[in-house]
């Protein structure tokens, strides 16, 4: 069996790909909540690593105030962690509302540019990947972005 390096930027940036892909192709709703949101939570995490006083990410956005943190928390992941953790409560069953996954996948994209922003801040380079996807160009036409 062969082995591959990663990194966790690059594992969030593959779920993402993964989730934006199958957002485009129609794919199966809960694979793409739980492959968007995988990825915020690496591309927050990470974020919050290199920075721990930034406040302008979902999980620890300033709208929230800090008393209410945690329920805000609780509520944002419900549905994620429903989707990924078989232990807990093996036999519930959730409403999901598959347009979170679009709001996942804004969240994330949004996370991964504030993380390349302040990367190519701190390092005064950036360089645009070119090699970008049918599904990612699509993406970024539909939020106003350049392909």
């Amino acid at each position: 069996m062969t082995t591959i390096t990663i990194g966790k930027l690059e594992a969030a940036q593959r779920q993402l790909r993964t989730a934006i892909t199958l957002w485009f192709d129609d794919g199966d709703a809960v694979s793409v909540h739980t492959l968007a949101f995988a990825a915020y939570e690496i591309f927050h995490a990470v974020s919050e690593h290199r920075d721990p006083y930034r406040r302008d990410l979902l999980f620890d956005t300033l709208l929230i105030k800090d008393e209410f943190r945690r329920d805000w928390n609780k509520l944002v992941r419900r549905e994620a962690n429903f989707f990924k953790h078989g232990d807990r409560d093996a036999e519930a069953v959730i409403d999901f509302d598959p347009d979170l996954s679009e709001w996942f996948i804004l969240y994330a994209i949004v996370a991964r540019q504030l993380l390349i922003i302040r990367r190519a801040t701190a390092s005064t380079t950036c360089r645009p990947s070119s090699s970008r996807s049918t599904s990612t160009r699509k993406l970024l036409w539909v939020i106003g972005g350049t392909s």
